[in-house]
């Protein structure tokens, strides 16, 4: 858990470079155009969580990168035409399980926890919602 805001920096700039690099390098020859547009999602929540960071404000990254990836689990849900309630349960537990665990360490507020989950689900809704109307 690190203390201070700038200390976010260097750790978000570094998982944006990973993501870019893998997004482009890993997959140019794989056709898996879906899991390229969780990449752009997650690589998008990091830049928004740097932006946060550079605008001295603090968002949870394990809420960014779940509600992420649960945004990830719909969309293929949908593409797959697969119905898994049992999946989007579990998901939606854990969520709710991350989430108390940081307010109860204290390492978050609850404004920090939402600021998160949005900064997680907005580029990911929109990457799915592009998605379908093109």
């Amino acid at each position: 858990m690190v203390s201070s805001i700038k200390e976010r920096l260097i750790p978000f700039i570094i998982n944006i470079g990973l993501l870019l690099t893998l997004k482009d390098y890993i997959l140019l020859e794989n056709s898996a155009y879906t899991i390229r547009l969780y990449f752009w999602g997650l690589m998008n929540s990091y830049l928004l969580l740097l932006l946060f960071a550079l605008l001295k404000q603090k968002a949870s990254v394990h809420m960014a990168t779940l509600a992420n990836s649960f945004i990830f689990f719909i969309h293929l849900l949908i593409e797959l035409q697969k119905p898994d309630i049992i999946g989007l349960i579990g998901f939606v537990f854990l969520l709710g399980f991350v989430a108390s665990s940081r307010l109860l360490l204290k390492a978050h507020t609850s404004k920090e926890i939402i600021q998160g989950f949005l900064i997680g689900i907005l580029p990911g809704v929109i990457y799915c919602i592009a998605r379908y109307s093109i």
